[in-house]
């Protein structure tokens, strides 16, 4: 296998291996991602309204 065929192989498998990925751990991570979402976006508009409110003085 030549170099410059390695990357197009691995960028190949990426989306499929994503997809089963996915699919496997949708059951056990899906509630933990639910929660993890969440949890960066409280964080993240809590900074934004941090932001906003230090612009505004």
């Amino acid at each position: 296998m030549s170099i410059s065929a390695v990357p197009s192989f691995v960028i190949a498998l990426f989306p499929i291996s994503a997809i089963a990925f996915f699919f496997i751990c949708s059951d056990q991570c899906g509630f933990l991602i639910h929660q993890l979402l969440n949890y960066s976006k409280t964080i993240l508009l809590r900074d934004f309204r941090s932001l906003t409110s230090l612009e505004s003085r």
